[in-house]
């Protein structure tokens, strides 16, 4: 179910110059479609935007047919959402709030494949022993995991993830990217994620969408992206960038950035 965006545009109320400014790209099946951009330049908001939380202007087509035609229980049904916020604090514990999850296939009675495929999730995402633990007492990277789990656990067609590591660890990372992955290949699905990790980006994405100013300034395979050009350009920083394995580039801030230097003045207190 491929997602098709088009001159989509976007601007808050009170303000006059636009968040999203005409953008289009195309989010291919069975491919991790990644966007990043220095903060502001619009990640967020271009995923509440195709979802139809902002109410933007352009066109956005799940699978070829317009979102706006899509009856809202068949997009949640189809339509994996994470948002950048972990869920609200809670006092459900953690295997009913991944529960929720299947809320959309749910009858009034819990069936054995939904407390299944609960199961399934959190021993995927090694959460089993924190089932019964109230969501609430979890710390900010194991709510993020449990935020994961409760995304895929009703099998989405669609994958759209906003930060989807914020708050986790490095191992914790990398479980959850592979777990993304995995899911979008063996499952054939178009997964969009955003991410502020440019070497995250790098090893995961098979096509980076690099915003800037409201518009999509550069897209294409990390390596045609992840120049040291185009970052300049759109973060404003130096960088060294090598091709590493699979012309997979790896990203580093140049001498001169990495050595700048700050001085705060001795202050005497009274």
């Amino acid at each position: 179910m491929s997602i098709r965006i088009e001159d989509l545009r976007f601007t808050y109320p009170k303000e006059t110059k636009p968040v999203l400014d005409g953008l289009s790209f195309e989010a291919q099946e069975g491919c991790i479609t990644v966007v990043v951009g220095a903060n502001g330049a619009g990640k967020s908001t271009l995923i509440k935007s195709l979802l139809g939380i902002h109410k933007s202007s352009g066109k956005v087509y799940l699978d070829g047919t317009e979102r706006s035609s899509i009856p809202n229980a068949e997009l949640f049904r189809k339509v994996g959402y994470m948002t950048q916020e972990s869920a609200i604090l809670t006092r459900l514990n953690v295997f009913n709030v991944v529960l929720l999850g299947r809320l959309g296939s749910l009858s009034l009675k819990v069936h054995d494949e939904d407390i299944d495929r609960v199961h399934d999730m959190l021993k995927m995402l090694d959460l089993e022993q924190y089932a019964e633990r109230p969501f609430y007492a979890l710390s900010g990277g194991q709510r993020r995991l449990v935020d994961v789990a409760q995304t895929l656990v009703k099998d989405p067609q669609v994958l759209i993830m906003d930060e989807p590591t914020a708050n986790l660890d490095l191992a914790n990372e990398l479980q959850v990217l592979d777990i993304v992955k995995a899911y979008t290949r063996q499952r054939y699905v178009s997964t969009l994620l955003t991410l502020h990790d440019l070497n995250m980006t790098a090893r995961y994405a098979d096509k980076v969408v690099l915003l800037k100013d409201g518009k999509v300034f550069k897209e294409g395979e990390p390596f045609e992206v992840f120049t040291e050009e185009n970052i300049r350009e759109a973060y404003g920083v130096n960088v060294n960038v090598i091709l590493g394995e699979n012309y997979r580039p790896v990203i580093q801030p140049s001498p001169a950035e990495a050595e700048k230097e700050y001085e705060f003045r001795r202050r005497s207190w009274k």
